[in-house]
């Protein structure tokens, strides 16, 4: 943090924040709380949402977990107390200083009292980061923060969340004038869905999945659309896993990989029982839900009694 307070000054003379990721030694955050006030920053950022990192499958995916390797972790390693910690220096033994951090790293035991300990490390200014909430922007200010920030991470940490600007209204009315208010928006790129691949399928047609999404081609992408689609074709009844990937193709294209593991398609069934009126009775059911692979269903049944028979 030291080094990048400096560079920036020679660069500009502007405001510098540290983002404060809370963790479990109060020593270890006390350091990096005045380490930061001694570099001359001129606010701590304290993150809110990053006691549980969410499941974030784009970097899984791409196997991009830097902190793992050592790397983003120089303000551990360069702090007075983090190597007090371990047997051997973070150079000397890498792995021991990376699983000591990781160990380190999120408090999910923190609450809004624990604003106060900041407050008697430092006299900077304190923001609180990723306020989506009316009631949660009020405790803030009763906890004596400085400022805050309206903000999802990006969706990166819950799927689904509410929108930074679908939350703002409710923080600004809350707060009411009492401290400022900023806001984090980062739309990112705009992407249209261009066609659909579908692996794992034995006896379905193709058709019958892509005619689906066929009419999305072209169109913004949409997440609910998706979803819409992903539970319509579920309650066909024709799949036991359906998974849909958007993978980006070329430039602002997404298509659509789909891995489906089709359900049993036939079905027999018989029954006997016994009916006051119409004595001994059995019958028998076939069905078919998926005909002739395009998943149009048929369903045959006989049942036969003392007094009659019927058919369907």
């Amino acid at each position: 943090m030291e080094e990048v307070a400096q560079s920036a000054g020679e660069v500009a003379e502007s405001p510098r924040w540290f983002q404060l990721c809370w963790g479990k030694n109060p020593d270890l955050t006390a350091s990096m709380v005045q380490r930061a006030e001694r570099a001359r920053y001129s606010a701590l950022v304290v993150t809110l949402d990053t006691h549980s990192l969410g499941w974030r499958e784009r970097d899984l995916g791409h196997g991009y977990l830097p902190f793992m390797l050592g790397q983003g972790l120089a303000n551990y390693f360069s702090d007075a107390v983090f190597p007090g910690l371990l047997a051997q220096a973070p150079e000397e033994n890498p792995a021991a200083a990376i699983q000591l951090w990781g160990s380190l790293f999120s408090n999910a035991t923190l609450t809004w009292k624990d604003i106060g300990f900041l407050r008697q490390h430092t006299r900077v200014a304190i923001i609180v980061k990723r306020i989506l909430h009316r009631e949660d922007a009020a405790l803030a200010v009763d906890a004596g923060v400085d400022a805050l920030i309206v903000s999802n991470h990006r969706g990166r940490q819950v799927d689904g969340g509410v929108g930074a600007l679908d939350a703002l209204p409710g923080v600004v009315h809350e707060v009411n004038g009492r401290v400022p208010v900023h806001i984090v928006v980062s739309p990112g790129p705009v992407y249209h869905f261009d066609g659909v691949t579908v692996n794992g399928l034995r006896w379905l047609h193709p058709s019958f999945v892509t005619n689906r999404f066929s009419r999305l081609e072209g169109k913004t992408y949409s997440p609910n659309v998706l979803d819409e689609r992903f539970r319509t074709l579920m309650k066909t009844g024709q799949f036991n896993v359906l998974q849909i990937k958007p993978v980006p193709v070329d430039g602002h294209l997404l298509r659509l990989d789909i891995s489906a593991e089709e359900a049993k398609s036939k079905e027999l069934g018989f029954w006997v029982g016994f009916d006051t009126y119409e004595g001994a009775l059995a019958g028998v059911q076939v069905g078919d839900r998926d005909l002739f692979g395009y998943g149009r269903p048929l369903t045959a049944t006989i049942e036969v009694s003392q007094r009659s028979y019927r058919g369907e």
